[in-house]
C-alpha cells in the first residue's frame, strides 16, 4: 500500500470538510448559486496557473480528450452539483452531520462502483 496515497486521500478528506464549511458560510452571505460560481472561478484560476508550471503540466495531454469516454466529461457538471449540495447541507446541518452523511453515501456508492 502506498503511504503517500493514503496521506493524500486523508488530506483530501480534511480539505473537503473545511471547504464545505467555508462554502456553507459563504452561501449564507451571497447565496448557494453565487457561492458555487465563485468557488469554480477561483478553482479555474488556480488550475490554470498550475498548468503553467511544468511539473503539473506534463502529466497528460488535452489532445487525448477526444479519446476519453464521453461520460467522463460529466465530472465537471457533477462537480457543480457537489459544491452546491455540500454548501447547502453544511449550511443547514453543520460540518459534522453533513460530513457523516456525505461519507456514508460516498462509501456505499464506492462499493457499488467497485462491483
Amino acid at each position: 500500500m502506498n503511504i503517500l496515497s493514503l496521506i493524500l486521500a486523508g488530506m483530501a478528506g480534511a480539505f473537503m470538510a473545511i471547504q464545505g464549511s467555508f462554502n456553507g458560510v459563504l452561501s449564507r452571505s451571497i447565496g448557494l448559486t453565487r457561492t458555487t460560481f465563485i468557488v469554480h472561478i477561483i478553482g479555474t484560476i488556480l488550475i490554470t496557473a498550475m498548468l503553467l508550471i511544468p511539473k503539473f503540466a506534463k502529466d497528460g495531454s488535452f489532445t487525448m480528450l477526444l479519446k476519453a469516454p464521453k461520460y467522463t466529461l460529466l465530472g465537471g457538471a457533477m462537480n457543480v452539483a457537489i459544491i452546491y449540495m455540500v454548501a447547502a447541507s453544511m449550511s443547514k446541518l453543520g460540518p459534522g452531520k453533513a460530513t457523516v452523511a456525505i461519507i456514508i453515501c460516498q462509501t456505499v456508492f464506492s462499493f457499488v462502483i467497485d462491483q
